[in-house]
């Protein structure tokens, strides 16, 4: 589009009414039903990326945010977290096809652990790499709500995968995990207590909400 990052905050503006004042405390909502706000393929980058935190820190109605193929980098990963910590509605973000989020913006995400009501993230090809299963368990994985974690198309490897299942097994609440094209290669057995669903390729591999499960890479058979 031709869109650029100034008019996403124009695009805030005129959708919902949002005015942020001189006093950043001094926010204005006119448009109080705002469910799904969606932007994709539109250059928001890291500097619109701000007004929607800003937004996001004081809108109490809306559930589901998409950000797909934005632009976006660490800063703007940041301004998101830093809105969601002040947020209690959102319950799913979709910030899939920005790879200039990378290993430093899921770091700058990690601010979720302190949201509330966030269900479902989706990172799907986001540039992370192997160091990034470390950032994740370190982060925005401890938030409390989160059941869905999206990693398709992400270069984790094993020594990325594998600290996010070490996590799911200490008692993660996370019930389904998607792994398919993470490059992960043959490794030693996992134990996955209590997860959901394991999504490897184009299989779903169940292991119900309280059962124990033993995944053995690489997710070509499942012992329940």
């Amino acid at each position: 589009t031709g869109m650029v990052p100034a008019h996403t905050k124009s695009l805030i503006d005129a959708v919902t009414g949002f005015t942020l004042r001189v006093d950043p405390e001094k926010l204005i909502q006119g448009y109080p039903f705002l469910q799904t706000l969606a932007l994709w393929s539109a250059n928001v980058r890291d500097e619109g990326a701000a007004a929607v935190g800003a937004f996001l820190a004081t809108n109490r109605s809306l559930t589901a945010l998409e950000m797909s193929d934005c632009a976006l980098g660490p800063r703007g990963c940041k301004a998101i977290a830093d809105g969601l910590e002040r947020n209690a509605t959102l319950t799913r973000l979709n910030l899939d096809g920005n790879p200039g989020i990378s290993d430093a913006g899921v770091e700058a995400l990690s601010g979720l652990r302190y949201n509330c009501a966030l269900a479902s993230l989706s990172l799907c090809y986001c540039g992370l790499t192997a160091a990034g299963g470390e950032k994740l368990t370190g982060g925005l994985m401890k938030c409390a709500m989160l059941k869905t974690l999206e990693l398709r198309g992400n270069r984790l490897g094993a020594a990325g995968v594998l600290p996010v299942l070490h996590h799911v097994q200490k008692g993660s609440g996370l019930f389904r995990l998607g792994l398919a094209d993470t490059s992960w290669d043959a490794e030693p057995e996992v134990s996955a207590d209590g997860l959901g669903t394991l999504e490897y390729g184009e299989d779903f591999y169940a292991f119900g909400e309280t059962g124990a499960g033993v995944v053995t890479a690489p997710l070509t058979s499942v012992d329940l």
